[in-house]
C-alpha cells in the first residue's frame, strides 16, 4: 500500500512553490507529496510561470482537468490518498474516490505555517504599517459629501502606492450601513456633516494580510451611540 498528501488550498500552494494563484477559490494549483518529493500539477497556460517559480525540488505536471491528477497519482502507485476534508470540494473528492481510498489527514504543509519565518514575519509587519499609515492619510482626507465609494478608491490607490493590495473587498459604511456585516460600499450614500462610518480593511504584502476595523466620527460622538461605541470598545 503507498499513500500520497494531495494540497489543494492555494495558500498552501503558494506556500510549499512560491506561486499565487490569480484565483484562490479556483485549483490552479495542486501539489502531490510522495514520500521526499514533491509534484506540482496544473493547466498548460500556467506551465511557463510555474517552471519559471518552483524551486528545483518541485517537479512540475500539466494536467488538462482535475480528473488528470488521478493519473498522475496511479504512475506513482498510489492506493490511499491523504487529504485535508476542509480544503477538498465535493466534486473534487467524488473524482478522487473513484480511483482511492481516501483518508483525511492533517496538512503537513498548514502544520508548518503555523510558524513563521524572518522572512514572513517582514511580510506581516510591512502589511500591518502600511494598513495604519493609510488609515492615518484617511483621516486628512475624509470630508463631508464624499461617498462610500470614493473612500474604497482611496483605500485601493494608496495601497497600489506602496506596493501592496488589498487584502479583501475594503468595507466603508456611512451611518446606518455600519450594522450590516459584510456590507458592500455604494456609490448612492454620502457623509453628512454629522456621520460616522465604519471602516474595515487591509493590506497585503507578497500574499500577507492585514486587517484593520475601525469607527470615525465626523462630529463628538454622544448619547446612545456613544454608549454602544463604548461598549464593544470595552468588549475588545
Amino acid at each position: 500500500m503507498k499513500h500520497a498528501f494531495l494540497i489543494v488550498d492555494q495558500s498552501d500552494i503558494k506556500y510549499l512553490t512560491g506561486l499565487v494563484s490569480s484565483d484562490p477559490s479556483v485549483h490552479e494549483y495542486c501539489a502531490i507529496l510522495h514520500e521526499n518529493a514533491a509534484i506540482l500539477c496544473t493547466y498548460p497556460l500556467n506551465k511557463e510561470f510555474a517552471v519559471k517559480t518552483v524551486p528545483s525540488t518541485v517537479s512540475v505536471n500539466v494536467i488538462q482537468r482535475f480528473a488528470d491528477i488521478a493519473l498522475q497519482l496511479k504512475k506513482l502507485f498510489i492506493t490511499d490518498l491523504l487529504v485535508d476534508e476542509h480544503t477538498l470540494n465535493l466534486k473534487e473528492y467524488r473524482i478522487l474516490s473513484e480511483f482511492f481510498h481516501i483518508r483525511h489527514a492533517l496538512n503537513p504543509i498548514r502544520e508548518k505555517r503555523l510558524i513563521k519565518t524572518e522572512k514572513e514575519r517582514i511580510h506581516i509587519t510591512q502589511a500591518c504599517r502600511i494598513t495604519d499609515d493609510c488609515f492615518t492619510h484617511l483621516r486628512t482626507l475624509i470630508t463631508p459629501g464624499m461617498r462610500e465609494t470614493d473612500i474604497v478608491k482611496e483605500i485601493t490607490l494608496y495601497f497600489l502606492k506602496k506596493d501592496a493590495e488589498n487584502a479583501f473587498d475594503p468595507i466603508v459604511a456611512f451611518d446606518s450601513n455600519s450594522s450590516q456585516p459584510h456590507y458592500h460600499p455604494s456609490n448612492r450614500a454620502v457623509l453628512k456633516q454629522n456621520s460616522f462610518m465604519l471602516l474595515d480593511f487591509g493590506a497585503k504584502v507578497d500574499g500577507y494580510c492585514s486587517d484593520m476595523s475601525r469607527m470615525v466620527f465626523l462630529q463628538k460622538a454622544s448619547g446612545t451611540l456613544l454608549r454602544a461605541y463604548q461598549t464593544v470598545l470595552q468588549a475588545q
